[in-house]
This record gives structure tokens, C-alpha cells and sequence, in this order.
């Protein structure tokens, strides 16, 4: 039974011409108090039974698309309120699933699905129709008209703020400059105005109006007072801007800090009164254990009054601009391995302080601890893995770590180039890649043009052709039957900055020969491989070029003809052959170093970032998206590969 939706027609009101809208933002990493009417979506009363729903739009004018359908749980959470200082339980709206664009959900019941409609405005006023069509696997529809009006723009200005986050002390005054910039059409006026709707901060502002002529740029000055008895920390701002068109909230933070003379404590003060606040909460207490140390004042790069507390399992870390937040466990550990909130690499801002708790991944199972540039995911397969809000702007449309990408499985990694130069950035995830090149906005690496594969068949030849020789070159009466399958592959593993990749299990028939007069003992045996790259991860400069190998797990025989002959000592003997010791991750499987850069006029360009062993049992070699001369790299890699693999099996 498809459960109702509402509103019954959705109108998006009055648009410019040409203009964009990804469609309404939610904040998915809190939950939403319950009840809530989520306006500018479609959204259904709770589920009357478990079903999957259908979401489709018909847009004759290519206007309207579906962005994305989120499924909600409905039920009691537990939040810190600040206006009580505890926390509380209330009702409210958690994510549960997620899917981008049009297509089928799987909903339980109870559950609340919210579709969001995204639009392209055209070149000419009018209105705009469609209609979203939404069906479950119960034969149940539901039709329900979008709608908007496109208008010309009259006069049009741009507006700018010389930083989104300020401090003032209290009792005191602060500036903000801002730029007010003509675009088109006749003179204009810009008012900026506090809003009404965030007071927490006790600061006020004085209106201001800026004139600009055609053609011209106008700087003036946001003049901000904060009251005597203002709360000390950081508060959200939101100034309205009046003008021709319709322009954005300008959301500012704005962080108070003790007026002169002492006022209301010393930072200090408030860092020992926060970090205890933050530790000895029920909740948080026993992930931290007890304290290692005092509190001690600590190097952030802007940070303002920054300070930390170790404990036994974790650190809670505060400053006037973040607050406090505890970090615990692995990802403490990482997090203390990268630099804290130094560490850094070439063109990437530092990570930064916490600026949340230790948080529940969307999937219910990873953790999540969020920095002031980036995130450290930790899950039981892949361990603690930065992700830099570099790549973090590709994942999140994507669905984060519920989306078809997975977890991050190694650092965030910028290319380290001999010269130093911020390049290229990528991050790998269970089933992907994300680049950026610090000029375009990140890209998820995908395709034949930025992809180049070693399929499962023919990996399974070129190891079977690896085992084949190792055993002729040991001489120990074994050989192999024809045929070789893949028994299994399995998940990621468990590691710190860079998870283990994922382990194919080669199954062959084998037989040992017993000479002349006994018959040859055939045999089953099963071969662990774990490929990847046998350079140093830890090498100052990325090489050149990089060898790929395999590393051999623990041998299995079973499905022996004889008894005559030992289990054991047929692993042993097979042991010997495929696994010398000690043993080297290029010791049964080598390809010819493969070359990851090539040159341009004389300059390096990196082609090959990345390789993931795919699930179905073969390779993916992730390359460059960002090709100087504005061709791809996939197509040449390719056949760099090809010629790399008809070598190894002709060797």
C-alpha cells in the first residue's frame, strides 16, 4: 500500500531565467525534530507497510529533475540541548537510506521517504511543468504536479564578505569588510540586515546600504557590537541582503571571545569547564576513560586559544572557534599519527580540531569523527582512513559511505612530486576513486576514458601461468591439471591510513608424481593472493614508476587421492615453491614496473593514481581525469596494461 504524499502539487515559485537549483539542503548528519512538513520536497506520511517505492519525473522541457529520494526513521534519539546544558530525548527524523536520482527504494514501515526535485530554469519567462510519479510494488501511484515561473532579471549585483567567520570580543566592536559588485542592468542599492531568526550570540549590527553604478565595485564596512554579558564561543549569524535580485542569506560564524580586561574568564577557564563538561558526560565518559593528563594549551593553525586533554582511550580538544569535541579509540590513534590537527600534505589545508563527536556512520555500523578540513571514517574492514573536504565534495553526492562507493580505504593522497607542487589529489574508496587537481572541483574516476582493467579471466591466467612456473623452476615431481577458478574473494582489510586490499583465493588441481610404479596422488589447493603496489608507501617523493605484485597467504590442499602422501606435506612442499622466505610481496607475482607519470614539454604528469581489486575478482587501474592537453589517459593505460600482461604470460 503506497502511503500518502504530500503536498499535492509542489510549486517552486518565482525563478530567474537560466538559473540553477540542486533543490532543498538538509542537514543529514543531525536528526530532524519530528514533526516537520519539509518544504520545497515531496515527502509521505509514515509507511503503512514494508514496500519499494518508484520515483520518476516527466519533464517535457527538460526543466525538473529528480535529485535524490531519502528515507527517514522515525523515533525517539537522545541530543544535548544547550539552553538546558543536558541532554534530552525528543522525537525526531534519522536518515536510513539514501538513493540519487530517479529510481526504486526499499521502505519499511514507519518509515518517512523525502524526494527532492532539482531544476534548470530555461532562457525564456513562462511557466515551467512536470510532474513527479511515484508507484510501489503494490500497483499502488501517485501523480503530483511541479511547477515554477521563469522571469527576466532586472538589475543584478553580487556580494561578497572578506571572511565567513569573525571574532569579537565582548563588550567590543568588530568590522567585516564587504564588496558589493554590478553586474548587470541599472544602478542598485544592497541593504544588509540581521536577521531575526539566530540570536544566540547577542550581537547586533548596524544596517547598511551600499550604492553601486553600472560597471562599478563598492567596498564598505559591516560594523558588528557584541553586548557586555554575551555568551563566550561561536554562534551562527545570518545577515539578509536586499537588492534587485534575489540574493542569499550571507551565513557568517562568529566566535566571542572574553573582553578586555578578563570579563567573563580566561580562555582557560573555559577550556578546563568544556573539556570536563565534554568528558564526564554520560554518554562520552566511558569511550575516554580517565584522564592522562592536564589540560594543556596546543599549536592549531587558526585556531583561537586552542587546548587538549589526553585521557586513557582518547582526547577532547577545544577552542573558542570549535568548542569542545572528543576524539576516541582508532581514530584518536590515526588522528595522533597524521600530526593531529597539524597534519598536512602538499596543497592541503590542515586537518584541523574536531568539530564533532564521534558519531554513528550512516550505515549504523562505521564511525565518523568530523574536523575543521576533512573526516577520519573508521568501519571493522577498513579501519581509520582520512578523507579531506577535497574529496569530501565529490563523496557526499554520491551518498557517502552508503553510496556506491564504500568507505575511504586509504589517506586522502597528494601527489608528492619532486618539485613540491600541489598537483593532483585523489582518495580511494572500497569501490572507487575521487580526484581533484585543486583547479576543478573533485571528480569520481569512472569510465573507459579514466579506467584502465585486468579482467578476472585474465587474471586468473597470468596466476595460473606464475604458479605454473614456480613449481617447474623447484623441481619438486608437482604439477599442475589444466583449469584454475577464483574460490572467492573477500572484503577489505583491517588497517591504519591505507586498508588491506581485498584477497583473491586461486583454486587449481595439482597432482604429484610417485614415480613409476605408484600412481600420481592428484590433489586441490587453494592459493591466497593479495595484490597491490611493492614500493615504499612512506617514500618522500611518489616514484615513477610502480612494480605490482602479490603477496601468498596460507596454502590449503585438500581432495587428496592418496592417503598415502600427507596433507601437510604437500602444503609444505607448495609452501616452498610459491612462498620463499623470507617472504617478498613480488616473490610468486611481478608485472614489469608500470610507469605512473609521463611528461608533457618537460613537466611530470601523473596517469596512474590508484589500483583496486574489484569485487567479481580483477583489477581497476584509476588514472589522471585531469589531462593537461585536455585528452584522457584511459585508452593509453590500457593498452600499457595489455602490454604489460601478453609479456608476463610470453615470459
Amino acid at each position: 500500500m503506497l502511503p500518502t504524499f504530500s503536498p499535492q502539487s509542489l510549486d517552486l515559485g518565482k525563478v530567474f531565467v537560466n538559473t540553477t537549483d540542486p533543490g532543498v539542503d538538509l542537514d543529514l548528519n543531525d536528526p530532524l525534530p519530528f514533526p516537520s512538513d519539509f518544504p520545497g520536497t515531496i515527502h509521505s506520511d509514515p509507511a503503512p507497510q514494508n514496500t519499494t517505492i518508484s520515483v520518476a519525473i516527466e519533464s517535457p522541457s527538460g526543466t525538473f529533475q529528480i535529485r535524490d529520494s531519502i528515507l527517514f526513521d522515525v523515533g525517539m534519539v537522545r541530543i544535548f540541548d544547550p539552553d538546558v546544558g543536558h541532554f534530552v530525548r525528543i522525537k525526531a527524523y534519522t536518515v536510513a537510506g539514501w538513493h540519487a536520482g530517479p529510481g526504486s527504494i526499499a521502505v519499511e514501515a514507519g518509515q518517512v521517504l523525502v524526494v527532492r526535485v532539482a531544476f534548470k530554469a530555461g532562457p525564456e519567462p513562462g511557466t515551467q511543468t512536470g510532474q513527479v510519479s511515484i508507484t510501489d510494488s503494490d500497483s499502488g501511484a501517485a501523480t503530483i504536479p511541479v511547477s515554477l515561473q521563469t522571469i527576466a532579471r532586472g538589475g543584478m549585483v553580487e556580494t561578497s564578505v572578506a571572511a565567513d567567520h569573525f571574532s569579537i570580543r565582548a563588550a567590543s566592536a568588530a568590522e567585516l569588510p564587504v564588496t558589493v559588485t554590478w553586474k548587470s542592468g541599472p544602478a542598485a542599492d544592497v541593504t544588509f540586515r540581521k536577521s531575526d531568526i539566530l540570536l544566540d550570540a547577542k550581537v547586533s549590527m548596524q544596517e547598511t546600504t551600499v550604492h553601486v553604478e553600472p560597471g562599478e565595485t563598492r567596498n564598505a564596512t559591516l560594523l558588528f557590537r557584541a553586548d557586555p554579558d554575551a555568551k563566550l564561543g561561536t554562534f551562527d549569524l545570518a545577515i539578509q541582503q536586499f537588492g534587485p535580485n534575489r540574493l542569499p542569506f550571507l551565513d557568517l560564524r562568529v566566535t566571542i571571545t572574553p573582553a578586555p580586561g578578563g570579563g567573563t574568564g580566561t580562555a582557560g577557564d573555559l577550556a578546563r569547564t568544556a573539556i570536563k563538561q565534554k568528558a564526564t558526560d554520560p554518554e562520552i565518559a566511558p569511550r575516554l576513560g580517565t584522564p592522562t593528563g592536564d589540560v594543556q594549551p596546543i599549536t592549531s593553525p587558526g585556531a583561537v586559544e586552542a587546548f587538549a586533554q589526553r585521557f586513557q582511550f582518547g582526547t577532547v580538544y577545544f577552542s573558542l572557534f570549535t568548542g569542545a569535541h572528543e576524539v576516541n579509540g582508532e581514530i584518536n590513534a590515526h588522528y595522533d599519527d597524521l600530526g593531529g590537527p597539524l597534519a598536512s600534505q602538499i596543497g592541503l589545508q590542515n586537518l584541523g580540531l574536531p568539530i564533532t563527536d564521534e558519531k554513528v556512520a550512516l550505515d549504523g555500523k562505521g564511525r565518523i569523527s568530523d574536523f575543521e578540513n576533512g573526516s577520519i571514517y573508521w568501519h571493522p574492514r577498513t579501519g581509520p582512513i582520512l578523507n579531506h573536504d577535497i574529496i569530501k565534495a565529490a563523496y557526499g553526492p554520491t551518498g557517502f559511505e552508503v553510496g556506491p562507493l564504500g568507505y575511504p580505504t586509504l589517506d586522502t593522497h597528494s601527489w608528492k612530486r619532486a618539485d613540491a607542487q600541489a598537483r593532483l589529489v585523489w582518495g580511494l574508496f572500497e569501490n572507487g576513486c575521487i580526484a581533484a587537481n585543486f583547479k576543478a572541483p573533485a571528480v569520481v574516476v569512472a569510465g573507459s576514458d579514466n579506467t584502465a582493467e585486468i579482467d578476472r579471466d585474465t587474471l586468473e591466467k597470468m596466476v595460473r601461468h606464475a604458479i605454473d612456473k614456480k613449481i617447474h623452476e623447484k623441481d619438486i615431481n608437482v604439477g599442475l591439471h589444466p583449469g584454475i577458478a577464483i574460490a572467492g574473494v573477500s572484503d577489505w582489510q583491517h588497517g591504519f591510513g591505507a586498508s588491506g586490499r581485498r584477497i583473491i583465493t586461486f583454486r587449481l588441481r595439482g597432482f604429484k608424481d610417485m614415480g613409476k610404479i605408484l600412481p600420481d596422488v592428484d590433489f586441490t589447493f587453494d592459493v591466497p593472493l593479495q595484490f597491490g603496489w611493492a614500493d615504499d608507501p612512506m617514500s618522500i617523493i611518489d616514484p615513477g614508476s610502480r612494480t605490482l605484485g602479490a603477496r601468498v597467504g596460507n596454502i590449503a590442499v585438500f581432495d587428496v587421492s592418496a592417503t598415502s602422501i600427507p596433507v601437510l606435506e604437500l602444503v609444505n612442499v607448495l609452501a616452498d615453491a610459491l612462498v620463499p622466505s623470507p617472504p617478498q610481496i613480488t616473490d610468486t607475482f611481478q608485472l614489469d614496473p608500470i610507469p605512473v607519470e609521463k611528461k608533457f614539454n618537460g613537466d611530470p604528469v601523473r596517469i596512474i593514481m590508484e589500483m583496486l581489486v574489484t569485487p567479481e575478482g580483477g583489477m581497476r587501474f584509476f588514472c589522471n581525469p585531469f589531462s593537461p592537453l585536455g585528452g584522457v589517459f584511459g585508452p593509453e593505460v590500457q593498452l600499457q596494461i595489455s602490454d604489460q600482461v601478453t609479456k608476463f604470460l610470453d615470459s
